[in-house]
């Protein structure tokens, strides 16, 4: 274990949050400590696992390298998704879509097992698309999709510099031990103009105020640093992003999964009548930045005149 300062002021000061330990895989009963800067209001756990301890936590059977279910289906919920269904797609005639024919060079940070690479495949048959991921398994499980994969810690594989116009972070930044030298070695690697788009959880949201220990997306220990909007635009800002836009994730996920958690309920698999029923409470806890999961979406700042 190693105690850290802030990543995002370098103080040394903080306060104790919470302690929590491994709810989602139950890999042990370690405690670790949840700690806010007393300066900037970022938070992260400290003292943090060293990247040897951390490997234990990251199983084969860790959900970005394994298939796994995410809803409970019964009759009823069966019915309204088939309903559901309809409504979205009605009888129609209409076109299939144009497939989009912009080239970009485009970087999936954390590609996990392919997945969102193969979604981006298909909307986008013409960009170029990379991985990059410091997990052996993913590494191998996206290389077999037919992606290039950069394998191993940002801050150390040889990215191409000023190549990227477009770089996802789809739930990464929050596992990161040095997420300011992250962010400074994916600007050296973008172009000028490029964007990034981080998902990323929101510490500062309701559910995480209301859940405390019990809050899905804390995922101790695997998330080192959770960010606010506040905190994360600070960080993007001072590693050379201006931030475009600040959004939400609609569903309500991260809030069913919590209430599972305090429930200590073993089945957290969600009832899709539930999840979709609660979709419109999201979407009024983004408009007041209360929502759990938010999408930033910023842009690579060229040189000063």
């Amino acid at each position: 274990m190693n105690h850290v300062k802030c990543n995002l002021c370098g103080a040394t000061r903080d306060r104790l949050l919470f302690y929590n330990h491994d709810r989602l895989l139950q890999t042990d009963q370690r405690e670790f400590a949840v700690v806010r800067c007393e300066s900037c209001g970022l938070t992260y756990l400290n003292p943090q696992p060293t990247q040897e301890e951390l490997r234990k936590y990251y199983p084969d059977n860790y959900g970005p390298y394994a298939n796994k279910a995410m809803f409970k289906h019964g009759p009823m919920s069966r019915l309204v998704k088939m309903l559901f269904s309809w409504l979205r797609h009605p009888r129609s005639h209409t076109k299939p879509p144009v497939a989009d024919s912009s080239v970009l060079n485009c970087l999936d940070f954390g590609c996990g097992k392919g997945t969102f690479l193969e979604g981006l495949k298909v909307k986008h048959p013409a960009w170029k698309l990379f991985g990059l991921d410091n997990s052996q398994i993913a590494c191998a499980l996206t290389r077999e999709k037919g992606f290039e994969v950069y394998c191993g810690d940002v801050a150390e594989v040889d990215l191409p510099k000023g190549f990227f116009d477009r770089v996802y972070m789809n739930s990464v930044i929050e596992h990161l031990n040095d997420p300011k030298t992250a962010m400074l070695r994916l600007r050296a690697a973008m172009k000028n103009g490029a964007e990034v788009v981080i998902q990323t959880p929101n510490i500062g949201s309701l559910a995480a105020r209301l859940f405390g220990r019990f809050w899905y997306a804390a995922d101790t220990p695997r998330h080192l640093y959770l960010f606010t909007p506040h905190t994360l635009r600070r960080l993007l800002a001072d590693t050379g992003f201006t931030v475009l836009e600040v959004g939400y994730k609609p569903g309500m996920s991260v809030e069913i999964k919590s209430f599972f958690y305090l429930l200590d309920k073993k089945d957290r698999r969600m009832n899709p009548v539930v999840w979709r029923l609660l979709r419109p409470v999201s979407r009024v806890l983004g408009y007041f930045n209360l929502a759990s999961t938010m999408i930033v979406r910023a842009t690579a700042r060229g040189p000063s005149a």
